[in-house]
């Protein structure tokens, strides 16, 4: 019991007690588009098992359901605006609330409010005990996004001494293999030079390779180098492999299957890069276009082409036109041109092919996010199922989506995928996900109270041996111990010396005679 104190002190030392936690509250993105959605995650720095909170909107935006958290459960804001969390096992991430802004309430910049009140949690450690926490705001920016128009374009000089970098990846598309990511190119201009040839080429049954392209349904591309002016995904260029069969006409004359290809496409009025091995197109045209001049001939003659009537009446919105091949051995072919037509005062803007993000962040972690950068490492604590990931494209009609991040564990990996406005240039972001051990979670605990378990051992081995009393030596043998209690007796009770009787004077001690026995 004597060095109670100290084990005490030792435990309280060794063991991370937290008597209370700190409920905190993280909005992304701080500025939004109309249309999207902004996420507020909810997270503990300790165990909860319940949560409630009163939720304060701008009535220009919406509610948009949550996410819970591990082991949470019947999370909801009900007709009072009160969240409430409950969980039987208890966790740190509570849940996400999501935030819907609608375009049709925003035609210009502005401001609103987010705002959580009324806290009250209840510590999974403490269940009977109510905590209380004070209001947290935040301060959402909207922004109209600027339209674009094909018909004004500036050129701007680049900054002359200004290094920048461009990523550019290889997509197979299909194809044997994975995505390729080859070294950042370096440039002070514009653009810089990114080398094909030295690329495995990649494989495909029935299609013949042939190049690299900037969208998925290419049939013609670079395969030596490419000028690449941002971070770009090239996909493999593929075409449908040739044999050799023929085909004997009934005029005796052999024909290949190359008959059943287009040589031109054109479209009068309107600009379409055309291959004979692409057979889908996207066209976009005016309000005031209301039918299509199609001039459609074949590889060779003999070959029968028709188009379909539609394009002659076009609707509003999506018109499907077909272009069909036929020989006269029955053999047919198709080509397939997907028209929009715009409503009535909207204009045509060339659609962007930037794949970037602008912003990638996650909650409670440190990362160094760059553009450039698309592969990232996160250590996660034990019990984490998923993460609160902020992302911003770069261009804002680009669209974003996560995939991955749900039961997370060591060597998860998370995707982030961005689609450019063209829907065709995509580029992948990974997060990959490694789970701290106990020792990486305590060892600072662990060596600390080791440090000094080891400065009181030293204390206390130090201070028995300066306390110490020296020991009695034994008697010899044979002698006898002294009794209890018989101790010399002081001077005063000694007997005192014999001497001569009163009133006679001592002798001399010089004029004594010594007396010899004889």
């Amino acid at each position: 019991m004597k060095y109670l104190r100290y084990i005490i002190f030792l435990m309280v030392l060794i063991i991370p007690i937290k008597v209370n936690a700190k409920i905190t509250f993280d909005c992304n993105p701080k500025t939004i588009n109309p249309g999207k959605t902004v996420a507020c995650r909810i997270e503990s720095d300790y165990a909860v098992s319940s949560f409630k909170s009163v939720l304060t909107l701008d009535p220009k935006v919406y509610y948009d359901g949550k996410v819970d958290g591990a082991g949470f459960n019947g999370s909801y804001l009900n007709t009072t605006k009160t969240l409430t969390f409950t969980s039987s096992s208890g966790g740190y991430f509570i849940g996400t609330v999501n935030i819907y802004v609608p375009s049709e309430n925003y035609k210009s910049d502005a401001n609103f409010n987010i705002t959580f009140s009324g806290i009250e949690y209840t510590l999974s450690s403490q269940p009977g005990n109510t905590i209380t926490q004070s209001n947290s705001t935040f301060l959402i920016s909207v922004k109209i996004p600027q339209t674009t128009t094909k018909s004004t374009t500036t050129t701007t000089k680049a900054n002359v001494g200004t290094a920048k970098q461009f990523q550019v990846i290889l997509d197979p598309n299909g194809g044997s293999g994975g995505q390729i990511i080859l070294p950042p190119c370096e440039t002070t201009g514009k653009s810089c030079k990114v080398t094909l040839n030295k690329v495995q080429t990649p494989t495909k049954s029935g299609f013949t390779f042939n190049g690299w392209g900037t969208k998925t349904d290419c049939t013609e591309g670079n395969k030596t180098s490419y000028d690449a002016t941002a971070n770009t995904t090239l996909y493999a260029c593929w075409v449908v492999e040739k044999t050799n069969t023929t085909t004997t006409t009934s005029s005796g004359s052999v024909i290949g299957n190359e008959t059943l290809y287009l040589n031109e496409l054109i479209i009068e009025g309107q600009e379409i890069a055309f291959s004979k091995f692409k057979y889908d197109y996207d066209l976009m045209v005016l309000y005031e276009v209301e039918t299509l001049n199609i001039t459609a001939t074949a590889v060779k003659q003999g070959v029968v082409v028709t188009v379909s009537e539609n394009a002659k009446a076009l609707v509003l919105g999506e018109n499907t036109i077909i272009i069909s091949l036929a020989d006269t051995e029955g053999n047919k072919n198709t080509y397939q041109i997907k028209v929009t037509r715009l409503n009535e005062g909207e204009e045509i803007h060339e659609l962007s092919s930037d794949a970037n993000l602008k912003a990638l962040s996650i909650s409670g972690y440190q990362i160094n996010f760059s553009p450039q950068t698309v592969k990232y490492f996160v250590s996660i604590n034990p019990g984490v199922s998923s993460l609160a990931i902020f992302t911003e494209a770069a261009f804002p009609a680009a669209t974003v989506e996560i995939t991955g991040n749900e039961n997370l564990k060591a060597g998860s990996i998370i995707k982030i995928t961005v689609t450019a406005e063209d829907k065709i240039t995509t580029n992948t972001y990974e997060i990959e996900i490694a789970v701290k051990s106990l020792m990486d979670l305590y060892s600072m605990y662990i060596y600390a109270g080791g440090g000094v378990v080891l400065l009181l051992l030293i204390v206390i081995v130090l201070k028995k041996r300066s306390g110490k009393k020296p020991k009695t030596p034994k008697p010899p043998k044979g002698s006898v111990a002294p009794k209890p209690g018989a101790e010399k007796a002081p001077l005063s009770a000694q007997p005192k010396p014999l001497g001569p009787p009163p009133g006679v004077k001592p002798a001399d001690p010089k004029s004594q005679v010594e007396v010899l026995d004889v």
